[in-house]
């Protein structure tokens, strides 16, 4: 166990993840055409069927530029390397910059070597049904009906987390928090509720 280890306050994650959720829908809703957002823009319906078509019948994992399994991967990586970059405290004072870095980056790899497989079975392994039953709509009124199965996928694979929260919702925080928490306390971090919070 590493004599430097940083200590957490684990209602920090939950911001955390409250961005990178809210960024990729917000995304993902303009690419669909359920949303809008600067930057992004509703993606042709033949484009959206070949990128449903690749994850149903599971020979890819994306469509030229359209990656959800990249965009959520890269927004969790975001969010959870500012919360292990900003620890509430340490084990030690008399820490040098090198050892703290050292001990936040053990953390980060084993946390991103994990965060992969967990974005891939939430978005598409486990809605593999799903996605199968989005990619036979056909004919009018196909697209819309396509982009709203989608979005329902990705609402329980990675749902927004808010105040109200379902067993989705629930379980989704569950096990990314488990995803996070198991490295830091593996390489002798700690997690420590603050005391504001617990007032």
């Amino acid at each position: 166990m590493p004599e430097v280890a940083p200590i957490y306050d684990p209602a920090g994650l939950l911001f955390a993840f409250q961005q990178a959720t809210r960024d990729f829908h917000k995304r993902w809703d303009a690419i669909l055409g359920l949303g809008e957002l600067d930057g992004a823009y509703k993606e042709h319906w033949t484009r959206v069927r070949a990128l449903n078509r690749r994850i149903s019948e599971e020979t890819d994992v994306e469509y030229d530029t359209l990656k959800p399994v990249a965009d959520l991967l890269t927004r969790l990586n975001e969010s959870i390397s500012k919360f292990l970059d900003n620890p509430s405290k340490w084990t030690m004072n008399n820490k040098s910059e090198e050892e703290a870095e050292q001990a936040v980056n053990n953390i980060r790899q084993k946390v991103f070597a994990e965060l992969h497989s967990f974005t891939t079975n939430r978005l598409l392994k486990e809605p593999l049904a799903l996605w199968i039953t989005a990619y036979k709509h056909s004919g009018k009124g196909s697209t819309l009906l396509r982009a709203r199965d989608i979005k329902v996928i990705y609402d329980t694979a990675a749902p927004e987390l808010t105040p109200i929260m379902n067993i989705s919702s629930q379980e989704f925080l569950q096990q990314i928090r488990q995803l996070v928490h198991n490295p830091i306390e593996q390489t002798g971090g700690k997690l420590e509720t603050s005391m504001l919070a617990k007032a």
